[in-house]
């Protein structure tokens, strides 16, 4: 790999140096732990080249440009000093996730020291704890015939999502795929996994245009609102559905008081008390009865609300 005259001369200078090179190599390996050694080869033109775990010497240029990547990052790290800025640019470039999680927990250790600003399109550049604790993260909207605006969120709204996503019963369900709500034009909010589950194997499989839903749920109706409140800070257009039964019509009408002026929500309740069939589980439970049966198949006296429903929502979002 070519590097820049910039970067050629620096590497350079931690390859002469044993020490340098030691902590530099550490780092690297830490970002990519299949790289176990590396040195410059100097022909007409400086390139790098180094050794994997496979025992293979290889030329940075000729496996892909991730490799290169790392090292350059490698060096913006190495460097980065107390006090100093740090910006990055879509640092995920050619990064598998792994890789990506990995450079992050770098960039959150170095950010003890110094500020670190990244400008990303990645969901593994994002996190509810560090945002939690200071983090500010903040989105780019394009205003038709208005430019672009700054949005972030509000402490208010930090503090009710943080109790959500931090509980560790919750961690896997609002991790990566959650995490796409900061990158979203347009998402639908639904109480619980079966429901995203349902709505996206329906649309899917009766090719319908694609719906955007948030993460495997949000948790149950109650919480939908703190969902509503991330994406009214972020500008973010959304839609809710909620279930007819009594926590459904509760949190429904707590959502329609509160975002009854926000022209980008859009709130829809079932006229059924779930959106499937569910068998009481024991005598003093009551069954509910769904737009769907037990097996997931639409029934066909709700046909007509259900697709009137999609289209609506479909049609707000996009």
């Amino acid at each position: 790999y070519y590097v820049d005259t910039q970067f050629g001369s620096s590497i350079a200078s931690i390859e002469i140096d044993p020490v340098a090179k030691e902590n530099y190599t550490k780092l690297l390996t830490r970002l990519e732990p299949t790289i176990v050694e590396w040195t410059i080869d100097n022909r007409e033109t400086d390139f790098i080249s180094f050794k994997s775990v496979s025992g293979a010497a290889h030329r940075c240029g000729l496996v892909g440009e991730g490799v290169a990547n790392i090292f350059r990052l490698a060096y913006s790290l190495y460097d980065f000093k107390e006090g100093e800025v740090l910006l990055l640019d879509e640092p995920e470039l050619s990064l598998h996730p792994q890789a990506q999680k990995r450079l992050y927990e770098e960039l959150r250790k170095r950010a003890r020291i110094g500020q670190i600003i990244v400008s990303t399109h990645s969901p593994y550049f994002v996190s509810w704890r560090d945002i939690r604790d200071g983090a500010k993260m903040y989105r780019s909207n394009q205003i038709q015939n208005n430019g672009s605006v700054l949005t972030t969120l509000e402490p208010q709204t930090i503090s009710k999502i943080a109790k959500v996503a931090d509980e560790k019963k919750n961690r896997k369900l609002y991790d990566v795929v959650a995490k796409e709500i900061f990158f979203s034009r347009g998402t639908l909010f639904v109480e619980g996994q079966e429901d995203a589950h349902i709505i996206a194997d329906y649309v899917e499989e009766n090719s319908l245009p694609p719906l955007e839903i948030f993460g495997y749920g949000s948790g149950g109706a109650s919480l939908i609102a703190s969902w509503l409140n991330l994406a009214q800070d972020l500008g973010i257009k959304a839609a809710a559905i909620f279930d007819g039964d009594a926590e459904g019509i509760a949190a429904f009408k707590q959502c329609s008081l509160e975002f009854i002026l926000n022209k980008q929500i859009l709130l829809k309740k079932l006229s059924t008390s779930d959106i499937r069939d569910k068998p009481r589980k024991d005598k003093d439970e009551k069954e509910k009865l769904g737009m769907f049966d037990k097996d997931w198949q639409l029934k066909p006296d709700h046909a007509d609300e259900w697709h009137a429903l999609l289209n609506e929502i479909t049609a707000f979002l996009r």
